[in-house]
């Protein structure tokens, strides 16, 4: 497979693990969960030939005239429920933000996304979608879950009671309904999926904030950024600082760790799939006092041939599964099949993989139950050496 493509799908790879409940991929996950004709290699093409479409944008149009057309109605609509000439001069009628919307703020709003891009709005977003369930965790964190009006399918974050509509899959947004719901901030992981959705977003001069944190410190920046944009920042400002301090107990806690133990994560079981240091999660490591044995992989989700593995001899298996005990027991069987030429193999680490795969607020979490987990490996590793 051609390298670029390799790195394209690894993305995508990334993308699954990310946006899917409860780290499908892990489980055995298949394309047949897609839309129809879909697939993770059809998408890294498509993603790898809009991206080569030439134009200023920073995210590049995907979409001919005759997709473009089929959504233009909902355009039209929307537009005509607009006061202004685009989303972002608007006033929303009363009541159409929902109970929970902000007060309203004649002041504009800025603040920069995981791209560097600064974002900004007229006044607070009050009508909010996300594209991605980490991203439905820090709206919620930075008090704005009032303001969400639409999320992806597979978002298990986002509240389901209310008949709150979804916008299509983590991989196929529907610009019709996205158009319908008149969001005036879009909040997403990757721009690669929202290529399709270019010339709504033109057309309605939609605004999309971009989060993928690669740090742990960005995390709370994120929710004091969206915070700003959505007018709650009081709330966001307390989340963020409760988030640090957190952070800083847990730095202090694990300072200088000994043994540091090499682990092997494991995101996809058949064929095994990792993730390089790239990813937050290498970061978690680092703090647990850990090493991530595939951190140099080329790639940020590498494939990993068993015999690599072995050669390397990690001293923790750590594998994302959900908290199911027939998921975690079948784990536990595939991996102990291993143990002769890999005696890490015999008592795999499993962990709910929502808490360290999604770049969210709940990976604070995740990196906690890790630490504790690995501190216990550590003691009892010394007490079998006595």
């Amino acid at each position: 497979m051609h390298q670029h493509h390799r790195a394209r799908l690894a993305k995508i790879l990334v993308f699954a693990a990310i946006v899917l409940p409860s780290a499908s991929l892990a489980e055995g996950w298949s394309t047949a969960a897609l839309a129809p004709g879909a697939s993770l290699a059809n998408i890294a093409r498509e993603s790898e030939a809009a991206e080569a479409t030439p134009g200023p944008a920073r995210v590049q149009p995907a979409l001919g005239p005759p997709r473009a057309e089929r959504f233009l109605p909902a355009v039209g609509k929307a537009r005509q429920a607009m006061a202004g000439p685009g989303i972002l001069d608007r006033s929303l009628t009363a009541g159409s933000a929902g109970a929970n919307a902000p007060p309203t703020a004649s002041s504009s709003v800025e603040a920069h996304d995981s791209r560097g891009v600064v974002i900004r709005l007229a006044q607070p977003a009050r009508r909010v979608v996300t594209l991605a369930p980490h991203a439905t965790e820090l709206l919620a964190a930075a008090g704005g879950l009032g303001q969400l009006v639409g999320a992806i399918r597979d978002d298990d974050q986002a509240p389901t009671e209310d008949g709150r509509p979804s916008v299509g899959d983590a991989f196929r947004i529907d610009p019709e309904r996205l158009a319908a719901l008149q969001p005036d901030l879009i909040v997403g992981w990757l721009e690669s999926p929202l290529h399709m959705l270019q010339s709504v977003l033109e057309t309605l001069d939609i605004p999309v904030f971009i989060s993928a944190p690669r740090r742990l410190d960005e995390i709370p920046g994120q929710i004091e950024a969206l915070g700003v944009l959505m007018g709650t920042t009081d709330v966001a400002h307390h989340a963020a600082a409760q988030w640090r301090q957190r952070l800083e107990r847990l730095r202090i806690s694990q300072a200088e760790r000994q043994p540091l133990l090499d682990v092997f994560l494991e995101i996809g079981h058949d064929p095994l799939y990792t993730l390089n240091r790239d990813h937050v999660i290498d970061e978690v490591l680092t703090l647990c006092g850990a090493r991530n044995v595939f951190a140099n992989a080329p790639l940020v989700a590498p494939q990993v041939e068993l015999e690599d593995l072995l050669r390397r001899r990690p001293d923790v298996i750590l594998v994302t599964r959900r908290p199911e005990p027939a998921a975690r027991q079948a784990a536990r069987h595939t991996w102990r099949r291993l143990a002769p030429a890999l005696p890490a193999a015999a008592d795999p680490l499993l962990i709910d993989p929502d808490w360290l795969v999604r770049p969210g607020p709940r990976l604070l979490d995740g990196a906690e139950a890790l630490c504790r987990e690995l501190d216990e490996r550590r003691a009892r590793g010394a007490a079998h050496r006595l």
